[in-house]
């Protein structure tokens, strides 16, 4: 009975050898939901404009309830110090400005999908009615779902 499993076993290592079939690689398609879904960076930095485009006009903090992009657990980094670490927070934070600012446009000047698949920039353009113009770069992760788990700004305020 040995004899016949290693034989088995050894007959389907060099099938798949043959075949070009890594270990990595499956054949069985239940298992392909096992890998990371692939998401298009580009896709996920607009979806971001999107949402602060959103945010910045509804400065009474309609936006709280509608759909966005975070994760649960997402981190923001503002100018290198980390200032929130939820999505809530996030949430709060922006109807804290909205207000603050009575509201914003936001005009989208680029979107660089990063190499590694989990990683894009944007490069944008704040005004707000009180509080000025900025230009802000934002270094955006995503997790497996499609959601920001980090959100890395550095914004200077324009002359």
């Amino acid at each position: 009975m040995k004899k016949i499993i290693y034989s088995l076993v050894l007959s389907l290592t060099l099938s798949l050898a043959t075949t070009g079939f890594s270990s990595a690689e499956s054949c069985d398609d239940n298992t392909a939901a096992l890998q990371p879904k692939k998401f298009d960076g580009l896709e996920i930095a607009q979806k971001y404009i999107d949402y602060l485009k959103e945010v910045g006009t509804s400065a009474d903090g309609g936006f709280m309830n509608s759909p966005h992009p975070f994760a649960a657990k997402c981190k923001k980094i503002i100018n290198g110090k980390l200032v929130l670490e939820t999505d809530q927070d996030f949430r709060n934070q922006l109807k804290d400005l909205t207000k603050a600012s009575n509201g914003w446009e936001v005009e989208l000047a680029d979107k660089i999908a990063g190499d590694d698949g989990r990683t894009c920039v944007v490069r944008y353009y704040l005004t707000s009615k009180t509080l000025g113009k900025f230009t802000t770069i934002a270094i955006l992760r995503f997790d497996n779902s499609g959601a920001l788990k980090k959100v890395n700004e550095v914004y200077h305020t324009m002359a």
